[in-house]
């Protein structure tokens, strides 16, 4: 049975088979947020809510530096995952001159060979899991007719996780993570992508499973000194994640209404914003009732006054009218006081 301590930790797996880029994915998703020295993302913003992953040991921070020096030396992603490797980070923000750390998570990086409910590791490891990233090629998607049935693989496997965890978990968030976006045109992804994606995202449909689709550009940018990664949206599925189990579990951080309302003002296409607003792009899909955003406090501010002015210029009509209708009505009291025998 899957548990959440008191410091909010996370257990996340992957599912998606080999060189779908898993690995990468995590790997840009840091570098995006912490802006390390192996990345060509911009500064970290010096905002009072500036957010960000740390390597919660040594042996994860070695896994990534790893990841960060393969790309820089060779110019290449790193080869697909030959065993199962957890990372674990911790999601802090720095507020002023203060660092918190609102929660932790796992991730377990998953080989795609080992992507069945047959397989006593994976079932072990969803049982004990609070969310999902499914991962798929969106290049091979659009361009090669044989990956449907890659995907039809990855559609039973989300099944088998569906039923696996339905019996302990009524709201268990699947994030559908469309990898090597930056290889098709930006400016149509969701043109050419959505409807390739109907299968999968009329299963999930079919069974009220919770979900979301991101698209990940995470391309190889070549400088004179090395190789390294620029990240555009990569970081936002994972936000997404932990601020869904966040809410779930009542994390006493989500009652920051500064931090809430950063994390709430978000597009639908996280690539399609300048990198320092990534983090204030992150839970637009979520229930409508709480949907939330500064545009709607706006709107509901301005409708509130327009009100508030509305009732006093009444209230103001009605002293003065008042007055007059209560003195007509004296006079014709007293009148008939006189014309009574």
């Amino acid at each position: 049975m899957k548990s959440v301590t008191t410091k909010q930790t996370f257990n996340l797996v992957s599912i998606g088979h080999r060189g779908v880029g898993k690995t990468v994915f995590l790997a840009g998703s840091y570098a995006e947020l912490h802006g390390n020295s192996w990345t060509e993302v911009l500064p970290p913003s010096t905002s009072r809510q500036h957010l960000w992953f740390d390597c919660q040991d040594s042996q994860a921070q070695s896994n990534i530096d790893s990841i960060y020096s393969y790309i820089a030396q060779s110019g290449q992603y790193p080869p697909p995952t030959l065993r199962t490797t957890n990372f674990s980070f911790s999601l802090k923000r720095q507020r002023w001159s203060r660092t918190q750390t609102l929660c932790h998570f796992h991730w377990w990086d998953i080989p795609g060979e080992i992507c069945t409910i047959h397989n006593r590791e994976f079932r072990t490891l969803v049982s004990s899991s609070h969310g999902c990233c499914v991962f798929i090629d969106a290049y091979a998607l659009v361009h090669n007719k044989a990956y449907l049935q890659v995907l039809k693989e990855s559609i039973k496997q989300v099944m088998e996780i569906v039923n696996l965890v339905h019996l302990h978990d009524s709201h268990y968030p699947f994030g559908l993570i469309l990898t090597k976006c930056d290889l098709l045109n930006p400016s149509c992804l969701h043109q050419q992508l959505q409807p390739a994606l109907q299968p999968m995202t009329a299963s999930l449909k079919a069974v009220n499973a919770y979900y979301r689709t991101f698209y990940s550009l995470i391309p190889i940018v070549q400088t004179s000194d090395a190789a390294s990664l620029r990240p555009t949206g990569a970081a936002a599925p994972l936000l997404w994640l932990v601020w869904e189990l966040s809410q779930q579990y009542h994390s006493s951080w989500l009652r920051d209404r500064h931090l809430v309302l950063r994390l709430w003002s978000n597009g639908s296409q996280p690539f399609q914003k300048p990198i320092e607003r990534q983090l204030q792009n992150l839970v637009t899909a979520t229930k409508p009732k709480q949907q939330l955003s500064l545009s709607s406090l706006t709107i509901t501010s301005s409708k509130y006054w327009v009100i508030v002015l509305v009732i006093l210029t009444l209230v103001g009509i009605f002293g003065l009218i008042y007055p007059q209708l209560y003195r007509s009505e004296s006079i014709d009291n007293e009148n008939s006081k006189v014309l009574m025998p």
